[in-house]
């Protein structure tokens, strides 16, 4: 079947970030090759994603990611498809290039109607999804009346199960996230004195405060995932015989549309400052880290819009939230509902990274339906 050959060629074209480029012009040939217009938008030097046509707007949007993360711990070729038993097995099967062989495969059999289609491939997910930022900022989704993607599906009850076949329920929002800075200050003391609270203390004292936090829920969805917080890094040291007087610790955030990422920043800080007992002498500031690209805002599909409701009839499945972002919160910003799956895949990012061979079957020939319905 197509989308198998598609998947081992996919497979085995390196593509981790910043090296898209040999997948993105396969791409860009194979939907060329079935009657699409097809542009290679290059968004920086060497760097492209696919923008494709075929009819005329309206579009229903395809969307995807040419990259995967770089091998780590493989033993074998990371860029060969390997099938044990029931399962396919390779770098970036899962995440995403089963959704890219479903995209490609949904292309060749797409019939127009009421719609158009354009398939949208960007670069960079796994980094900063600076393709898909390149990507809005140029227009290219403003077309598009509804979007399909088939991206991992990560919810609370996904990924807890262990191998298996069965079908992924519709995700139709994801969390936002947010990386903060905590920057904690104290006076210099002599090490040796065996006193005093250094700003290591501190910073371990707020990793507490952090397992305990309780989030409020997003009221207006009843199964929206909560928010979550963890520390992703701690630096700190003793320039001499002394207590480490600063500590800088970055927090990494998701939450719901319930928050903005000022407004988490607020509630983190409060949380964070009533449950301390600082000396004046004592100082800590918060602040969003800086990056190249904008952090993701939180988004929920309007179940009542009527192409929502339409999609995830069709598919049949139901109907859930994602865990942590993906280039769908930027897409989402057009305010077109995002329709979010995939087949059955797991260990993502991981040399044991897995596809259920059953339920890809299962996911492809039902996107071609989908999208053929519309």
């Amino acid at each position: 079947m197509l989308h198998h050959k598609l998947l081992k060629k996919i497979v085995g074209i390196k593509s981790w970030a910043p090296y898209e480029k040999e997948l993105a012009f396969f791409c860009s040939d194979f939907l060329l090759e079935n009657g699409f217009k097809a542009e290679l938008f290059e968004w920086e030097k060497d760097r492209f994603d696919v923008i494709a046509t075929k009819g005329k707007a309206p579009y229903i949007l395809l969307s995807g990611h040419l990259d995967t993360v770089p091998p780590f711990n493989f033993s074998s070729n990371p860029l060969k498809l390997k099938k044990e038993g029931e399962f396919y097995k390779g770098l970036g099967v899962y995440d995403m290039k089963a959704g890219l062989a479903i995209i490609l495969n949904s292309a060749k059999f797409f019939e127009i109607k009421n719609y158009g289609l354009k398939i949208v491939l960007t670069s960079d997910e796994e980094m900063d999804s600076a393709g898909t930022w390149a990507a809005k900022n140029a227009s290219k989704y403003k077309d598009c009346a509804i979007a399909f993607v088939p991206e991992i599906i990560d919810t609370f009850s996904t990924i807890k199960e262990k191998k298996t076949h069965n079908p992924l329920p519709v995700i139709v929002g994801r969390r936002g996230r947010g990386v903060y800075v905590c920057k904690i200050t104290t006076l210099s003391r002599h090490g040796a004195e065996g006193r005093g609270t250094s700003s290591i203390d501190i910073a371990m004292q707020i990793n507490s405060i952090i397992k305990k936090i309780v989030y409020p829920s997003f009221k207006k969805v009843k199964n929206f995932p909560k928010p979550t917080c963890f520390i992703r890094q701690i630096n700190s040291s003793s320039k001499a015989l002394e207590l480490p007087t600063t500590c800088t610790m970055e927090l990494d955030a998701h939450f719901g549309p319930n928050f903005t990422h000022n407004s988490f920043l607020k509630f983190l800080k409060n949380k964070i400052l009533e449950n301390l007992n600082l000396e004046k002498s004592q100082k800590i500031d918060f602040f969003l880290k800086p990056r190249k690209t904008p952090y993701l805002n939180p988004y929920c599909a309007d179940l009542k819009n009527p192409l929502t409701k339409k999609a995830i009839s069709l598919i049949g499945q139901k109907v859930d939230y994602g865990l942590t972002v993906a280039d769908e919160n930027i897409i989402a910003l057009e305010k077109i509902p995002v329709i979010s799956w995939a087949p059955r895949g797991g260990n993502a990012h991981n040399k044991d990274e897995w596809l259920s061979i059953k339920d890809f079957d299962r996911v492809a020939k039902k996107y071609i339906s989908v999208l053929n319905s519309f």
